[in-house]
């Protein structure tokens, strides 16, 4: 339900004309912050972006038809360390996505819609051995290894295309867990 809900808002946004003083593909530039270059998702509300809410206001639905708050990527770590792997856990909202210095997916980030990312790290320097995780079980004499290691979802956000000044559901990939596994040894 909550697909097809997010579904009808990019309908919706996308039947939308462009008739708000910003012609179809007009140029609303952003200056992606230093610190943000090749990091992939930024937090850092890059300089030009009051411009590109401005124009996201006005072809956005004036109502919220979904929660962005309950539908974005909630972690999906157990217990923090039920499985023997620390993590680091950081919730933020996202302006950009870096592909490379001259490619940037520009993040929607309204009033009616923010939509924030929860991202799941192994913590690995609070390990005390290495990447091994329930390393006092003596798996290795089972002929077993452990180690922790992140996993990757796919999560949709919406972005803004200035090209041609519409927005669009794009997925990308976050890691949403840390957790111990366990291999044959060989």
């Amino acid at each position: 339900m909550m697909a097809f809900g997010l579904f009808l808002l990019v309908v919706q946004i996308s039947l939308l004309g462009s008739n708000n003083g910003t012609p179809l593909g007009a140029s609303l530039d952003i200056d992606v912050p230093e610190e943000c270059k090749g990091q992939g998702f930024c937090a850092v509300r890059p300089q030009g972006y009051d411009a590109i809410e401005k124009r996201l206001n006005d072809i956005l639905p004036r109502h919220n038809m979904i929660d962005f708050h309950t539908r974005s990527s909630e972690s999906t770590n157990p217990d923090e360390n039920a499985d023997n792997c620390p993590s680091i856990v950081t919730t933020k909202s996202v302006y950009i996505y870096g592909h490379n210095p001259e490619e940037v997916d520009i993040i929607v980030q309204t009033k009616l819609i923010p939509q924030q990312i929860t991202e799941v790290k192994c913590a690995y320097d609070q390990m005390e051995n290495g990447d091994e995780c329930f390393a006092n079980l003596g798996l290795s004499n089972l002929g077993m290894k452990s180690s922790c290691q992140e996993h990757i979802a796919e999560r949709s956000l919406l972005v803004y295309d200035p090209r041609i000044d519409k927005v669009k559901m794009k997925n990308y990939n976050i890691t949403v867990c840390c957790s111990c596994h366990v291999t044959n040894q060989s």
